[in-house]
């Protein structure tokens, strides 16, 4: 399998979890996908393409 296939389960995992917190939303600061609750980012999420 892709390892792109594999880095979308993985992304698709980890927001699922982060936005089950309640008041979990997401934001795009610097183009990157960042979870926030109040306003206080605890996950940061970007696929580096360097092998």
């Amino acid at each position: 399998m892709p390892a792109e296939n594999e880095t979308q389960k993985v992304e698709a995992v980890l927001r699922e979890h982060a936005m089950s917190y309640p008041g979990a939303h997401e934001d795009f600061p610097w183009g990157h996908r960042a979870m926030k609750v109040n306003d206080k980012t605890f996950l940061f999420m970007t696929v580096d393409a360097r092998s």
